[in-house]
């Protein structure tokens, strides 16, 4: 089939599948989620933060917070998820200090929060693990819930723990349901310790759900008149492999096998290494022997021929000149009579054609080989 028929073929089976494809599809619209963008892929306080400013109230977010480096003024407000930074003796100091001296500290359990009993001790207050049924959504997907005694509706699905005492009457205000306390406040020095049992309350993506915003308003400016409120959106950061694990496993790992693969491969071997067997060598006569069979078997036989008597003739005629120009009879007496060979064998290998015997040939491509050996 000619290219062109072939490509005007391959044109007409295109246009119809795709009058095919129009005729039977339609272009849709069609929303999907595509997560947050710009700083709330980051910030879990960016919405926080909005409400605050939007109310009026002075806001701003930073990645993490070093208390034995830097501490806002005491009359500033601390929004602060727990963070095992926080754990050691200068930066657990730094922060009794400033809440002592009339700062504000609003901490939020991300995590185990049990291993944070050590810092809240010199508040009266420990967290503890609770066991609860799973609250069933109502009719319109709301997972909010109404906390007995207080007018608020909260999401008590992600409130795995609950607030306890360690000294009786060290908190002032609560919210508690039929399990414990979900958020305290009590005093420390000049200032006051505020603790909810659910840090993921206040995310971007839990913020509007039931009375979280308004339960944020009353714990920041509701009974507390503070400055400014400093959003703490990750007192830790993951370590860079974590990142990765968690974003890319399966690249993870594969790298982690080639590594692996590249260590084994460049360890020291034990003991002399095996060399490889010399290749076998081969006479040039076996590889001419060789080549002639090929060429006979292929039909090629009249090609060796022609290039003995070619090759013949030409040392014959360097060293007796003329006797390229005469008669194949006349060059065959000629020849006998330099070499002493029989001159009808020499006739019969010039005028080798088309030979068919194997036997034969051999003999003649022989008297050829012979006769020049002898010139």
């Amino acid at each position: 089939m000619r290219p062109l028929t072939l490509g005007l073929l391959v044109a007409l089976m295109l246009s119809l599948l795709a009058g095919w494809w129009f005729t039977n599809f339609e272009r849709v619209e069609q929303e999907r989620y595509v997560g947050y963008s710009g700083e709330a892929t980051y910030n879990r306080f960016f919405a926080a933060e909005s409400l605050m400013r939007d109310r009026g109230i002075e806001a701003e977010s930073q990645a993490s917070l070093t208390p034995a480096s830097w501490l806002p003024a005491t009359e500033d407000t601390i929004v602060l998820p727990m963070a095992s930074s926080l754990m050691t003796p200068d930066q657990s100091s730094a922060l009794y200090s400033w809440v002592s001296g009339g700062g504000h500290l609003v901490l939020l359990p991300y995590g185990a929060p049990e291993q944070f009993t050590r810092f809240l001790e010199p508040f009266g207050l420990r967290y503890e693990e609770t066991e609860f049924a799973e609250y069933e959504p109502g009719e319109d997907g709301d997972r909010t819930q109404e906390v007995p005694d207080v007018d608020y509706r909260l999401n008590l699905n992600i409130a795995y723990y609950r607030l306890a005492e360690t000294s009786e009457g060290l908190v002032k205000a609560s919210i508690t349901d039929d399990y414990g306390m979900l958020v305290a406040r009590t005093p420390y020095g000049e200032g006051v310790l505020t603790i909810a049992s659910a840090g993921a309350w206040f995310d971007n993506a839990s913020l509007d759900d039931g009375d979280h915003a308004r339960l944020l308003m009353d714990i920041v400016a509701g009974f507390y008149d503070s400055g400014k409120v400093w959003f703490i959106y990750s007192a830790d950061f993951d370590s860079l492999f974590e990142m990765l694990w968690q974003n890319f496993p399966y690249a993870v790992s594969l790298f982690l096998v080639l590594i692996a693969a590249w260590i084994i491969s460049v360890l020291p071997r034990f003991g002399p290494p095996v060399s490889d067997a010399p290749a076998e060598r081969r006479s040039v006569v076996e590889h001419v022997r060789a080549a002639g069979l090929f060429d006979w078997r292929t039909g090629r036989a009249n090609g060796l021929a022609r290039s003995a008597i070619d090759a013949l003739m030409h040392d014959a005629e360097i060293r007796h000149p003329g006797i390229g120009r005469l008669s194949p009879e006349k060059q065959a007496k000629r020849l006998a009579a330099i070499t002493g060979m029989d001159a009808e064998s020499i006739l019969q290998a010039l005028m080798l054609r088309d030979e068919d015997n194997a036997r034969h040939f051999t003999q003649h491509m022989k008297t050829l080989q012979m006769t020049r050996d002898r010139l």
